[in-house]
């Protein structure tokens, strides 16, 4: 199993054209298409989420505690 992740265009008429490493034989070959829709701006300049806040830390205050038992306490998880 190959797996390939590269940028595509879909043409006006719904098609779909990939270039694949040379190490991929000729043939049939059974494919799997997942497509991520590309963010854009909408026009105007607006955000395409304009209510959404934007959070902007520096850094984990000195205080902060990761370890399993101030996460989860004594009871686990």
């Amino acid at each position: 199993m190959t797996t390939i992740q590269t940028m595509a265009s879909i043409d006006k008429n719904h098609k779909l054209t990939l270039k694949v490493p040379k190490k991929v034989k000729p043939g049939p070959h059974q494919i799997v298409v997942l497509i991520d829709e590309v963010q854009k701006k909408v026009k105007g300049g607006r955000q395409p989420f304009p209510n959404l806040k934007s959070l902007n830390w520096n850094h984990w205050p000195s205080s902060s505690k990761f370890n399993r038992e101030d996460i989860y306490g004594e009871e686990g998880r």
